[in-house]
């Protein structure tokens, strides 16, 4: 992680050490998410990585400095990393049997994958990346409402209610 953050295009390199996720930005900022249940705890090591000391302070941690998930999705839906706490931790801790050891999002600009293709459009992110750009996207229903905000794995609860039926239809 250290190697790849060095690299101009990387903006913030991520790897885990135990059940910690560590994150590694520009200039040798460093933090340390932790989670506990549904609640995360980001701990800065040297400068912000995340860019998230002023909007973490203003929310309501409990006695042990851990916020609720929700509300820190709902503090950063805007921010340059939206939800970079449970997004940075599940990706190395709980979201796949075996991740990569270390993960990088690129800085706006740059993106990875095949030159052929980067040749043949302009490419201006890559997919998934932990940016706003990359990663806020859009649903519509004309079933009903939708809360305002939600991650991508509240889809179908919020569509099974709508439908009362299973979402996607025919799982």
């Amino acid at each position: 992680a250290e190697d790849m953050i060095a690299n101009e295009a990387v903006a913030v390199a991520s790897y885990v050490e135990g059940d910690v996720a560590v994150v590694l930005g520009q200039g040798g900022s460093k933090a340390l998410i932790r989670r506990k249940g549904d609640r995360y705890k980001c701990e800065p090591v040297a400068g912000d990585p995340l860019e998230l000391g002023g909007i973490l302070a203003g929310l309501q941690a409990d006695a042990e400095g851990y916020l609720a998930a929700s509300d820190v999705l709902a503090a950063t839906i805007d921010h340059t990393w939206p939800d970079p706490l449970e997004r940075i931790w599940r990706a190395h801790l709980g979201l796949v049997e075996r991740p990569s050891d270390v993960i990088v999002s690129l800085k706006e600009g740059h993106n990875f994958g095949s030159q052929s293709f980067a040749g043949q459009v302009e490419v201006a992110s890559t997919h998934g990346g932990l940016r706003n750009s990359e990663s806020v996207t859009f649903i519509m229903s004309t079933i009903g409402p939708l809360p305002p905000v939600m991650r991508s794995r509240d889809i179908p609860a919020n569509m099974r209610e709508l439908t009362d039926r299973p979402w996607p239809l025919g799982k």
